[in-house]
């Protein structure tokens, strides 16, 4: 993709997650983008996004995959090559990792996997959505409304903690694995919409509400966010087995975020010093 395409994309990507309200919804596709593009340019019919619209649609059409039936015998066939990648990425790195190697574990003829993907950079953004989709689905629960906003801080780093086991490429990439880095460049960052899926917004006002009532500053809160999202972008070492000392890995998961959720939210107006 060129880097004008790159660039007229990048409001619509920007669009979409305002109307999704911070964060796009995983694998979303191109019905759902165009939901959301229809509702944004309502909201602001005289703004950029909506002078662009028909022009933002086409590059989105080639972009996002087609809304298709997931039990389809094409559907499957292209969920069991993206799933062959992933481990392969996982096991052998994305350099080391050919596409013949990906057909001959997915079943299926070498041009049959380029019949679905233009190379390897484009399989793995969807090896990354693979992991995603499975991590977003045990996040559901968590958004019930059952939990306090303290007590859903808490379960959302368990998950995100518990998790990393089962995706090693975005683990990979959190911690700044060149390989994954240098292959995603490919694509471009607007196509890439948010691969790691935490935003500091997002997890700004997960903070916010979690430690209310406060005195922190939006500044504040901010830096504490974004020093919370250092520690997940490297949370990979510190559960490596050996500094574990025999804890096992949920245990340590939960006692990780007993700590966090307590230095974040434990400072109440009367103990507040900044």
């Amino acid at each position: 993709m060129s880097k004008d395409a790159q660039k007229k994309l990048a409001p619509l990507f920007e669009a979409m997650r305002k109307q999704a309200g911070g964060e796009l919804p995983t694998n979303i596709t191109f019905e759902q983008a165009k939901a959301m593009l229809d509702a944004f340019v309502k909201s602001e019919p005289g703004g950029p996004v909506a002078a662009g619209y028909k022009e933002g649609l086409e590059l989105l059409r080639q972009v996002m995959p087609p809304d298709e039936d997931p039990n389809s015998p094409k559907a499957k066939k292209k969920r069991r090559i993206i799933e062959a990648a992933a481990k392969l990425f996982a096991k052998n790195g994305v350099r080391k990792t050919s596409i013949d190697e990906i057909a001959r574990r997915a079943q299926v003829a070498k041009g049959t996997v380029y019949l679905y993907f233009e190379g390897k950079s484009a399989l793995l953004m969807q090896a990354i959505v693979h992991e995603k989709t499975r991590y977003a689905a045990k996040l559901q629960p968590l958004f019930s409304g059952e939990l306090s906003p303290e007590d859903m801080l808490r379960a959302w780093l368990r998950v995100f903690f518990q998790g990393m086991e089962e995706m090693p490429i975005i683990s990979r990439l959190m911690s700044g694995d060149r390989e994954i880095i240098v292959a995603l460049e490919d694509l471009g960052d607007s196509v890439g919409m948010n691969v790691v899926g935490v935003q500091a917004d997002v997890v700004a006002q997960m903070i916010d509400n979690a430690a209310a009532p406060h005195r922190y500053t939006k500044e504040e809160i901010h830096d504490r966010a974004t020093v919370l999202l250092a520690l997940l972008y490297t949370a990979s070492q510190i559960f490596d087995e050996r500094l574990r000392d025999g804890i096992p890995r949920d245990r340590f998961a939960g006692l990780l975020a007993d700590i966090l959720v307590d230095g974040l939210v434990g400072l109440r107006p009367e103990k507040h010093t900044k």
